[in-house]
């Protein structure tokens, strides 16, 4: 018998705007609530690029604002964060670390230019302490194409 979830929260961090259209439509698909991580640490221009690469491929943490929300009450998180330097961004991790044992089930999606996804869902489930019930990855082309809906539909057809 499949697991069924009532309440669902999804929770994303996106730095271009592709991995926040990725959450909105699973918030709506859903039906759910959806709350934004937001890293306190500057990243745009060349210097904030560089300084992205550098802390997700050394794993860093970094400062996010801190949300006001009470994750007990949701039964399943849906983390959609984009891949940076086949790691996740130091806001998503820095998000994982604190609030993961707050998590009764977890599901992962993420946006990426290229490739990274295996590796990363591996990083993702070593830091949450939790096997996701999904992980789902998504090209930055599906995302600025729209394609990605129906994939996403599919997926989330779990649990519908």
């Amino acid at each position: 018998m499949e697991q069924r979830y009532r309440n669902f929260l999804v929770v994303y961090f996106s730095l271009t705007g592709k991995t926040k259209l990725l959450a909105c439509e699973i918030a709506k698909i859903l039906n759910c609530n959806i709350e934004e991580i937001i890293d306190l640490k500057e990243r745009r221009g060349l210097l904030g690029f560089l300084r992205s690469c550098f802390d997700a491929v050394k794993e860093n943490f970094t400062e996010i604002k801190p949300l006001q929300i009470s994750f007990e009450k949701y039964e399943h998180i849906i983390i959609c964060s984009p891949i940076w330097a086949i790691n996740l961004p130091p806001a998503v991790r820095t998000f994982v670390k604190y609030f993961s044992d707050r998590f009764k089930s977890v599901s992962f999606f993420c946006t990426m230019g290229g490739f990274g996804d295996k590796k990363v869902f591996l990083k993702f489930e070593n830091l949450c302490s939790k096997k996701p019930v999904i992980c789902a990855s998504f090209k930055q082309i599906e995302i600025t194409s729209g394609k990605y809906v129906g994939k996403l539909k599919e997926i989330l057809k779990t649990f519908l």
